[in-house]
Order: C-alpha cells, then structure tokens, then sequence
C-alpha cells in the first residue's frame, strides 16, 4: 500500500467533499431519485394550483368590474397570475428542505446556517404557524362540507409569501449581521434553497406593495 504524506487527505474522502471556506463539507450529486422527488413535488403543486384559480374566480364574483387602472399598470400581470406560483414554490421548498436532510449533508449545526437550508426551514416553519392558526377553519371545511375550502386555499397563497418571506429576510439578515453567511454552497441542494429564497421575497414585494392588478 502506497502510503500518504503526513497531513494529506485520501483520495476517496476528497471524492465525497468540497473545501467551501476552508472546511471540508460534504457533497452529493444529483440522482434519479432527487429528480423523482422535484417531479412529485411540481404534481403536487399543480394540483393545489388547479384549487387556488377556483378561488380566485369566486371571488371575482364580489368584485367591481368597474375599477380602473393607471395605463402602465394594465400592461402588468394580475394578482391571481403572480400569486398562482405560491403553490409550486411552496411544494418546492419543502422538498428540497427534505433532500437537503438527506446524507451526505454538513452537521445540522452546520447546515442551519446555510442561506439555502435556512429558506426551506423558514418555508416548512411558516407552514406550521399558519396550519396552527387555522386549524378551526381545516376542520370545518374537511368534515362539516364547508363551501369555504376554496377560500382557505386563498388565505394560505395570501399569507404564504408574507410570512416565508419576512422570515428569509430576517434569516438572511441575521446570518449576514452575525459572520456566517456563506458565499457558496456545498452542492445544488443550497444553491436552489437560495434560488427559492430569491424567488419567494420577489413574490413578496409584488403581492404585498401593490404592484399588480387585483
């Protein structure tokens, strides 16, 4: 057996890692499986997109038709367009929080101070919240045949992107304020965290600061 110089690392561990910032994390490829799990989650986000345009088009029956807009603003994309994302991104997050769990990963106390971990954490925490709150309201429309649960579907695709989004900026801001942001990420897993992260604050300044047609 050849043997290795004193302070090297064996090829088959350098196989596995990435040095990001002078520590060794480790690293995983996509698979099969990954992109099994990114399908399932577009499916399941669809599905909830299909709800979430039922919604819309009942409550555009209590709406006046006789609003009028500034011109530039008909050349932008309605709400019920913008905020048809919110299912996807929100099937998304979850799923990739669920991969990023998966090994090879850094240590969790490692991984929460990942930007990308933390937009999915704060994704599945919000989630949480809002299921919490709401409970009442899941139960009524799930076992009393309530007509509201397309208008439940209306309150999460309203809340969602200003609750996950308020929460990624504070994420981002803490980890940035305390010195541990990191500029890169160990593998694809964080880099589309961040991406979801980028996306679902853009969402949030367009739904919340008015900038659509209702």
């Amino acid at each position: 057996m050849v043997g290795l110089a004193r302070g090297s690392t064996p090829p088959y561990i350098l196989s596995n890692f990435d040095s990001i910032e002078g520590d060794l994390t480790p690293r995983r490829k996509f698979t099969v499986a990954d992109g099994m799990v990114l399908v399932a989650a577009s499916a399941v986000g669809l599905g909830l997109l299909r709800v979430h345009q039922a919604a819309y088009d009942d409550l555009l029956q209590y709406q006046s038709p006789y609003r009028v807009y500034p011109g530039w603003m008909t050349r932008l994309p309605d709400r019920k367009q913008v905020a048809g994302v919110v299912p996807i991104l929100l099937a998304w997050s979850l799923s990739v929080l669920a991969l990023q769990l998966r090994r090879p990963r850094p240590h969790l106390r490692r991984l929460i101070h990942l930007p990308g971990f933390a937009v999915c954490l704060s994704a599945a925490v919000a989630v949480s919240l809002w299921l919490a709150g709401h409970v009442r309201w899941i139960m009524s429309s799930t076992f009393q045949g309530d007509s509201s649960a397309p208008f439940l579907f209306f309150a999460l695709d309203q809340d969602m992107p200003k609750l996950i989004g308020t929460a990624i900026g504070a994420t981002w801001l803490s980890l940035a304020l305390g010195g541990r942001w990191r500029l890169r990420e160990p593998d694809w897993r964080g880099r589309l965290g961040r991406l979801l992260g980028w996306a679902w604050l853009i969402l949030f300044v367009l739904l919340d600061l008015g900038l659509l047609r209702d």
